[in-house]
């Protein structure tokens, strides 16, 4: 399952709590960014007025396109 979600675009995911967990905690942001790391494919939100988050695709689970 590979999604590319477009740049501008608002997304909610729920997201492992440090990347690596197995509590998942809910994200919600405008993306930014995607691309393709070392460790695959990867987008960057905007969460509130100054934080940006990078998420793994292959970690982020229940994606909801929201606009």
């Amino acid at each position: 399952m590979f999604h590319l979600y477009t740049v501008g675009s608002v997304i909610a995911c729920k997201y492992p709590i440090h990347g690596s967990r197995n509590i998942l905690k809910q994200r919600r942001g405008k993306v930014v960014a995607t691309g393709i790391g070392p460790h695959g494919p990867y987008l960057t939100i905007k969460v509130g007025s100054k934080k940006y988050r990078s998420l793994r695709y292959d970690r982020i689970v229940e994606a909801v396109e929201i606009e």
